[in-house]
């Protein structure tokens, strides 16, 4: 199961995963989040992964062979600046979060146009999403 919502409040658009999904509810589930930050000129991306299961071998690939380069180049090709945050929460108890630890290190080999990092806990992932905004005056 997935669900893919941007929430006004926060400015930023989050994908919840659980469970194990077929390789079409995945990329239809990360094509709408793309969808979404495009739409609401959003540069905060929340995975909350804590119960996904495990990703399909199709779909990993899939992610990242086609996924992550569709993505790095919209960010590529906007017209001004834009540093996206990403941040992948997965629990460690399940296969998601060795999945979640080598895509990170993927995209941080890969040199890629956005921020990435993977987190256990929820409210870890909110703080360093916003960190760039919660400076003390």
């Amino acid at each position: 199961m997935q669900n893919i919502q941007y929430h006004t409040g926060l400015k930023t658009v989050i994908l919840t995963l659980e469970g194990s999904l077929f390789f079409d509810d995945f990329r239809d589930a990360w094509l709408s989040a793309i969808d979404l930050l495009e739409s609401n000129n959003c540069s905060r991306f929340l995975i909350d992964a804590r119960r996904h299961k495990t990703t399909a071998i199709e779909s990993q690939i899939w992610f990242k062979e086609e996924f992550l380069q569709y993505a790095n180049q919209i960010l590529l090709d906007k017209p001004y600046p834009v540093q996206m945050r990403t941040a992948w929460v997965a629990s460690k108890f399940t296969s998601n979060y060795i999945e979640a630890l080598e895509i990170a290190e993927y995209i941080k080999n890969a040199n890629f146009a956005f921020l990435h990092q993977v987190f256990e806990k929820h409210q870890n992932a909110m703080d360093w999403l916003f960190q760039d905004t919660l400076k003390v005056a």
